[in-house]
């Protein structure tokens, strides 16, 4: 995680007015406890409009998104719903090569009321980038929502012959390993990735987690673990 990259990735969604959340182990430094992470896990609006302001934003920084899905389909609700029940994708992941060691995952769908939750999360300031909404360490995901309470976890997806139905989804999703749109799938990706690095990118990328915790006025919680805020 580098925290240029992150500043260039809110800094991005606030020029071009998308509304999001930060999940993940940055919510977790947001909120005060010091945890190295991989990626930016963002919970957003998922109205086509906002969808697409996503993809402008990111893209301007060379991000792209791993799956064959662009804008227009992952704004299309049913179309996203059946990825997600037909191929078990649980997040849209981009890639930068500028931004190799920052990669960004969009969940598929909103565990929560997202309005609400937007209106009541963490706001702090990230300098050089803007206001950043970071979801609350006490946000539950809804009743049904196929996510658990405890540690805000994603259940095992059933596998993808299971899931099978006879509607087809368009021809250039077939040569895709849809298990990378998966969480498991997803921590192995950015592994694998990570392990390409040269060591003194990993340490300086190690600094500089600390360095942007701080930025974000967060002070590390010694002794004590640190919560699950979605994977």
């Amino acid at each position: 995680m580098k925290s240029a990259s992150v500043q260039a990735i809110i800094r991005a969604l606030n020029d071009s007015g998308v509304r999001f959340l930060v999940a993940g182990g940055l919510a977790v430094n947001a909120h005060g406890y010091l945890r190295f992470t991989k990626d930016a896990d963002l919970v957003i609006d998922l109205e086509p409009t906002n969808i697409a302001a996503l993809f402008t934003s990111v893209q301007a920084l060379g991000y792209r998104p791993l799956a064959p899905v662009t804008a227009e389909q992952f704004g299309n609700p049913e179309l996203r719903a059946r990825l997600a029940r037909e191929k078990g994708m649980q997040v849209l992941q981009f890639y930068s090569d500028a931004h190799r060691e920052t990669p960004i995952d969009v969940f598929v769908t909103e565990p929560f009321g997202f309005d609400g939750e937007f209106e009541r999360a963490l706001v702090k300031d990230l300098p050089g980038a803007g206001p950043v909404r970071f979801v609350r360490l006490d946000t539950h995901p809804d009743e049904g929502s196929d996510w658990t309470t405890a540690g805000l976890c994603r259940r095992p997806a059933a596998s993808a012959s299971a899931r099978r139905t006879m509607t087809e989804l368009p021809a250039e999703f077939d040569d895709f390993d849809w298990q990378l749109t998966t969480w498991e799938g997803s921590r192995r990706e950015q592994l694998r990735r990570w392990a390409e690095l040269p060591f003194e990118r990993v340490l300086a990328a190690l600094e500089e987690m600390e360095d942007l915790a701080r930025a974000l006025g967060s002070l590390p919680r010694d002794g004590s673990s640190p919560p699950q805020i979605f994977p």
